[in-house]
């Protein structure tokens, strides 16, 4: 069995979405405006600049999209606070791993979400761990977008998304 440590993947959790997957939800879902309930934090110098701020703690807005960390600490409480979000009529577009055999994907994606399997492994950007920005990490299994929408009814499809958009 490999080697599962989160720490492995990267020295920390904070991948950038890359702009086609952006680019994708905008011309998909005609969203030019959303809200980022996981926006990139930077780490300068050991720690001493980075903002600390728990964006579970307030109110999100009509139309998010998600791009939790995805650790196995953090990424559920993302998950379910899309879910409370969507009790308050609020749609959430999570882009998240495409793990099935976990709780929260039975308890908060399957009942209520539109999910789209995506045919090849997300390429997120960020600094490795010897400091030098990459385009083409990806994470340890696949991907999905799952859409928390209280006006669509759930469904599984499959997705391709255009690399070069």
């Amino acid at each position: 069995m490999k080697n599962r440590k989160e720490e492995n993947w990267s020295f920390n959790d904070n991948w950038e979405t890359p702009e086609y997957i952006l680019e994708f939800v905008r011309k998909y879902f005609k969203w030019e405006n959303f809200f980022d309930p996981c926006p990139l934090s930077i780490d300068i110098g050991g720690g001493n600049f980075q903002i600390q701020f728990n964006w579970l703690n307030i109110d999100w807005q009509e139309r998010n999209f998600v791009n939790p960390p995805y650790n196995r600490h953090d990424k559920p409480k993302f998950i379910k606070k899309a879910y409370e979000e969507y009790l308050k009529w609020n749609t959430s577009i999570l882009l998240i791993p495409a793990t099935t055999e976990v709780k929260w994907f039975h308890q908060y994606i399957i009942p209520y979400a539109q999910i789209f399997f995506i045919e090849w492994r997300v390429k997120f950007k960020w600094f490795n761990s010897k400091w030098n920005y990459v385009t083409n990490k990806s994470w340890q299994t696949w991907s999905m977008i799952c859409i928390l929408n209280p006006n669509e009814k759930p469904s599984i499809n499959t997705l391709k998304i255009d690399h070069n958009i």
